[in-house]
């Protein structure tokens, strides 16, 4: 499990729409949600799935940096559409 801080109180609203779509996905290629806390200060503490490579930005630099085979960077993509089409 992971651990998202959101810090700026501008962002409440746009927190909450966020945690109620998550609440409701169910796709292997995004991250699942399980959990929320606030505090009076307006921080927000989202409890995410953990992925081990990072996120895709992540991912397709170190790709970029290691020459990985074109078809690793293929499946990356290929991942997040089926993600975008889910949406």
């Amino acid at each position: 499990m992971a651990m998202k801080i959101i810090f700026n109180r501008d962002l409440e609203k746009d927190t909450l729409n966020e945690i109620e779509i998550m609440e409701n996905l169910d796709c292997p290629n995004i991250i699942k949600y399980h959990d929320h806390k606030s505090e009076v200060n307006k921080l927000f503490f989202l409890f995410i799935e953990y992925c081990s490579g990072g996120d895709v930005r992540k991912q397709i630099t170190q790709a970029q940096k290691l020459n990985a085979p074109i078809e690793n960077l293929l499946d990356k993509s290929l991942q997040i559409l089926n993600g975008i089409q889910y949406l």
